[in-house]
């Protein structure tokens, strides 16, 4: 079975070595490629003897190479080898809007060169991404249903899980997809006893990550760095090491607005948020449209703690908003009557304790049977209907119920024993008895 697994850092390279550990002790013969955005992520694989490469790297030498012709191409056409190429740089387009659009665009030529030469000589059955953004992963994606291959997606899910899927993950999810087709009604309560359970975790070893840090500041210009990695999560990570603001909050009286943010530069704020570009438009439109008699009370990301722009906290504080950042999340959850969120997961975290949910963005939680959906109009009346929602909490069920059956596998990617790895072998193995 030959198989090409697309990650980022050493965790997923771990996780990925264990899926092929797995197939292996079924009795198959495997034949892995391991591809990694980060340098640890390569590393790890290298460090071990397994065939794979750093892949942006890699694509951007050759298109340092195949830089004239690349550039011909882009000057005179939209699109290369039946792909549109200038569809796959969005992402790092709202990412670094100040980044030069001929270098993404020449990275991705060279991406589309690159897997069709792997594709044809690995002629792999299956491929494995981490995510479904990100240019490596968008144009990996692209050639593959050129030559159908079939593409699973994982991503870390909620309650320690992983998220498994053949259509991509977040509001991409299948399983949001046939929302309509659910029938919640009223049955016998059904066990989320697996919602809270944690296991022991891997502990990363810190060399990997130093690697990372230390080709983060070696960043100059566009030109001499793969375009597609002037902005990383690594830089999040390192500003969230050196900067933290602490503060715990009880809340009393009045009705509270739990208002949720997310990573800024998060996949879910560039591709699935549809009504709002930034946070202090979520902050501002919240507030001005809040029911009187309520307080409206913000959450941080644990990433980007103090970390927002100037403006957000300069209207906090002149508004008598809440930031509330370390009282456990269950807490926070359990004290707020309403829970708003743009499509972060802490809104699946929101329905598994039953809790009125209003959802700014798109999410592959956003069914109307179990939350209320904003359409870009009349926020200030589904605000003051979130406040008088009633919870059916019997559809919350069946609904967690059927979102574990049809995207997740028990454990999660960093689990010290990869229960999950063994979970994507089985999902993996029977869909190659039945095709091949």
């Amino acid at each position: 079975m030959n198989v090409i697994c697309v990650g980022y850092f050493d965790k997923f390279s771990r996780f990925f070595i264990g899926v092929e550990k797995a197939l292996q002790n079924e009795g198959f013969t495997t034949n892995f490629q391991y591809l990694s955005i980060h340098f640890s992520g390569f590393l790890f694989t290298w460090l071990r003897g397994k065939k794979g490469f750093w892949l942006p790297v890699r694509a951007w030498r050759h298109a340092q190479q195949q830089k004239s012709k690349y550039l011909k191409i882009v000057q005179s056409k939209s699109s290369y080898h039946g792909i549109d190429f200038n569809e796959l740089i969005k992402f790092h387009q709202r990412l670094v809007p100040s980044i030069n659009a001929k270098d993404l665009q020449i990275q991705a030529l060279s991406y589309i060169d690159l897997y069709r030469n792997l594709f044809q000589n690995h002629e792999p059955n299956y491929i494995l991404v981490v995510g479904d953004s990100r240019l490596s992963v968008e144009v990996c994606v692209a050639v593959a249903k050129k030559f159908n291959i079939k593409v699973y997606y994982l991503e870390q899910g909620p309650f320690n899980t992983t998220i498994f899927d053949n259509k991509g993950v977040n509001a991409n999810l299948n399983f949001r997809s046939h929302f309509d087709q659910l029938e919640l009604k009223s049955k016998e309560a059904i066990s989320l006893k697996w919602i809270h359970n944690s296991n022991n975790k891997y502990k990363r070893s810190p060399f990997y990550r130093l690697f990372d840090f230390f080709i983060e500041t070696l960043k100059g210009k566009q030109a001499s760095f793969p375009p597609d990695l002037i902005q990383t999560d690594v830089t999040n990570l390192r500003n969230k090491l050196s900067k933290q603001k602490k503060t715990r909050i009880k809340f009393e009286g009045k009705k509270v607005f739990l208002l949720i943010f997310q990573v800024p530069i998060d996949v879910n704020m560039i591709y699935h948020s549809p009504h709002f570009s930034s946070h202090l438009e979520i902050l501002k439109s919240v507030h001005k449209n809040l029911p009187k008699d309520c307080m409206l009370v913000v959450r941080e990301h644990p990433v980007y703690m103090g970390l927002y722009e100037s403006e957000i906290y300069n209207y906090i504080n002149k508004n008598t908003i809440i930031i509330d950042n370390h009282s456990p999340l269950n807490e926070a959850l359990k004290q707020a009557d309403v829970v708003i969120v743009n499509n972060s997961t802490v809104g699946i975290e929101a329905i598994s304790h039953y809790k009125k949910l209003l959802v700014l963005g798109n999410s592959f939680y956003d069914c109307d049977k179990i939350c209320l959906k904003y359409n870009g109009a009349n926020l200030k009346i589904l605000l003051e209907k979130a406040v008088n929602l009633e919870i059916d909490i019997n559809k919350c069920q069946q609904f967690m119920h059927a979102f574990k059956e049809s995207s997740l596998i028990d454990g999660a990617i960093t689990d010290k024993d990869l229960k999950s790895a063994t979970g994507v072998a089985k999902k993996i193995l029977k869909h190659f008895k039945t095709n091949f």
